[in-house]
């Protein structure tokens, strides 16, 4: 999936009258989440702005996070349980490595009525 993500609008769906239709619906996955043997908790967040460096330092990230967290809002919080795999013996073709990996699918209601606004106002979130 690409780093950004654009997202257009038709200008009749920002002023829908019903409810139902006053979301737009995104998903996407995050890949190669490795298995840990404790219980971890993701965060799903955006920023308006990007700083110049990273404000949390993350040294095993290969990305870095570099969102400005005075605008930084969360849109979900993900437990993670611990998963493990029992250690296998070898075999005559190999032996399985014992940390699993996983991809996990996410979400996101945009309110279209604020869309427009932020489009109007060339607006970007990260």
């Amino acid at each position: 999936m690409p780093s950004d993500l654009i997202v257009a609008v038709a200008p009749l769906v920002a002023v829908a009258p019903d409810e139902e239709s006053r979301y737009i619906e995104i998903v996407f996955s995050v890949r190669e989440m490795w298995a840990y043997h404790e219980d971890q908790v993701l965060l799903l967040v955006y920023s308006q702005k990007l700083t110049p460096y990273p404000e949390i330092l993350t040294p095993s990230s290969m990305n870095k996070f570099q969102l400005e967290l005075n605008t930084l809002e969360i849109l979900g919080i993900y437990d993670i349980p611990a998963q493990s795999m029992f250690a296998t013996p070898s075999t005559r073709v190999g032996k399985a490595n014992p940390v699993s990996r996983s991809i996990m699918s996410f979400s996101v209601n945009l309110d279209t009525e604020l869309l427009s606004i932020m489009m109007e106002k060339q607006d970007s979130i990260y």
